[in-house]
């Protein structure tokens, strides 16, 4: 099974990051559905039933308070086969420290993590053409964080739906 562990949106955040994302208008690209947008603390990747445990026992050592994260430029990462286009988040201390924290209690329980720069976003678009270029201010999206969960990605019916499997309260 396919896991990572995220931050979901409230329905008022998700309404607001669809309008970013249905303004795009891009002429060609694989737009993000509303039920699979979230904010990536850690991809896990192929996982067994013990590290999905292992997984959930790192969430539940986590000791952080909930925090809020501000939404507030699109950006792209470009590819070959089309953009990326995403939803950025603003520089947060908080947000960094969760990561790290989780990052650090992933690999004391024997997860390979990809290394490399933390970079908190949505992703609204894969595969976009034509290029998205340099970053654009969108009106601030305010989300509080409150728990991250365990998600399952998975192929159904041609299309990607993530499920959650544990969640993790912040307190």
């Amino acid at each position: 099974m396919r896991l990572f562990i995220a931050i979901s949106f409230s329905p008022s955040a998700l309404d607001a990051i669809c309008s970013i994302r249905d303004a795009l208008r891009l002429e060609k690209a694989f737009y993000t559905r509303r039920d699979n947008m979230h904010l990536t603390l850690s991809f896990l990747g192929e996982c067994s039933g013990k590290d999905m445990e292992n997984a959930c026992a790192a969430m539940e050592a986590l000791d952080h308070k909930p925090f809020s994260i501000c939404m507030d430029h699109v950006g792209s990462f470009h590819r070959g086969d089309g953009d990326i286009i995403w939803l950025g988040a603003e520089k947060s201390d908080m947000l960094s420290s969760l990561q790290k924290n989780l990052a650090e209690n992933l690999s004391e329980r024997g997860f390979d993590l990809e290394k490399g720069k933390f970079r908190p976003h949505v992703t609204l678009a894969r595969r976009a053409f034509p290029p998205f270029h340099g970053k654009a201010g969108v009106n601030p999206i305010v989300q509080e964080v409150s728990s991250i969960s365990l998600m399952l990605s998975e192929r159904v019916d041609g299309h990607m739906e993530y499920t959650p499997l544990h969640v993790k309260s912040l307190s």
